[in-house]
């Protein structure tokens, strides 16, 4: 029914009754959208981060030094004079390179009188073998003498023992002939020790003899200390918690303090295997190639300074404002969110890792939720929030 028909039939003071119905009615209207206007100007205003996956990358870097893969002390095999220096330190040497040679004029005339005491001990042993031949021979007769009974028994058993010492004779003069032989070898091998040689190949750090001195295998210092560094070794110590998160094999950058413009790939070689009960550090190891440059030696070298980069962790992680969290229960965050209807509504998370201001989250949580990153502070799930910028 319209206000306009109904005033027309009660008549002009029937009107005024209309009217005032009407205003009654558009007064309530307005109270209530008042009140609904109130309401919303109540609401809570927050402001909102909607989530997204990060492409997130932890760099750890670690102070460290090089060192050869292996130090080798070298040795003289057998006593002498230093007759020449062949490579000196800082020569990077070949496996089977001379380093050192000895006056070699004693070991020679060692070998010269194991050569003739082998002559000897071989001159014996043929005049063994025809003592013995001969007595062979005639074991041989006696053998068929005495099946015919044409030999005393005397006879035959002096004839016999005569046969054994031959045999005997011969076995002495083949010893004779292996201790003579073993004395020829020894002397030769001193001989050819006289000239020492790297094991491996290496770089010469050290040298702690000079021409004329004399050693011996016995001598408290090596003659001079090699260092294998192909590959090179690269050590320092990094914080504990990456123990579980390092492992062989995983890649690697290295930078040194001498070459600032160089950046080399390694691997991780060695993590652990303890951490330090003082420091809670962990040993880490790289190992970087070292190839050969033109001149024949290496770039790098035992104890350059430089640093370790490594990355423990990477991925695509929600990237969180520590800001954002309500209240911490024992290792899992509070945090609250906003629906399309406006309704706030609590998750809690375990952090994978904090990074600064922020950290990192990877399950219980989805793309698309809106985080809250600001509201009041008694603002709790159940409430109705208006978001700014909406």
């Amino acid at each position: 029914m319209t206000p306009a028909p109904f005033t027309a039939r009660l008549g002009p003071r029937g009107a005024i009754v209309a009217l005032t119905a009407l205003s009654l009615v558009a007064a309530a209207a307005g109270c209530t959208q008042g009140a609904t206007e109130d309401a919303a100007a109540k609401r809570p205003r927050v402001t909102v981060k909607p989530l997204a996956l990060e492409a997130w990358a932890e760099i750890l870097d670690v102070p460290a030094t090089a060192t050869g893969n292996a130090t080798i002390n070298v040795f003289a095999r057998v006593p002498g004079r230093v007759a020449a220096i062949v490579h000196d330190e800082g020569a990077y040497v070949k496996a089977g390179d001379v380093l050192f040679e000895l006056d070699p004029r004693d070991l020679k005339t060692a070998l010269a009188a194991a050569t003739g005491q082998m002559a000897m001990a071989r001159a014996g042993r043929t005049a063994a073998q025809v003592q013995r031949d001969s007595a062979a021979r005639d074991h041989a007769r006696i053998q068929e003498l005495r099946r015919t009974n044409s030999i005393s028994t005397a006879d035959a058993d002096k004839m016999e023992a005569g046969f054994n010492a031959a045999e005997a004779q011969l076995g002495l003069a083949q010893a004779q002939v292996d201790v003579a032989q073993s004395g020829q070898d020894m002397a030769r091998r001193n001989l050819e020790d006289a000239v020492v040689k790297a094991a491996v190949d290496g770089l010469v750090s050290r040298r702690t003899v000079d021409v004329g001195q004399e050693t011996s295998p016995a001598a408290p210092m090596p003659l001079a200390i090699l260092a294998a560094i192909d590959p090179l070794f690269v050590e320092g110590s990094a914080p504990e918690y990456v123990l579980g998160q390092l492992h062989e094999g995983m890649k690697s950058t290295v930078t040194f303090d001498g070459l600032p413009d160089r950046t080399f790939i390694g691997t991780v070689d060695l993590v652990g295997p303890t951490v330090d009960p003082v420091s809670k550090m962990v040993r880490v190891r790289v190992k970087v190639p070292n190839p050969a440059v033109v001149d024949g030696g290496r770039r790098l070298v035992p104890g350059m300074s430089g640093m370790i980069h490594l990355v423990p962790l990477e991925g695509r992680y929600f990237v969180l404002p520590l800001n954002a969290v309500r209240r911490q229960e024992g290792d899992r965050m509070v945090l609250l969110f906003v629906g399309d209807d406006g309704i706030v509504t609590e998750r809690k998370v375990t952090p994978l890792r904090r990074d600064g201001l922020r950290f990192l989250v990877r399950e219980g949580l989805e793309e698309g939720l809106r985080l809250v990153t600001a509201g009041p502070k008694d603002l709790n799930a159940g409430a109705l929030v208006d978001v700014a910028g909406q």
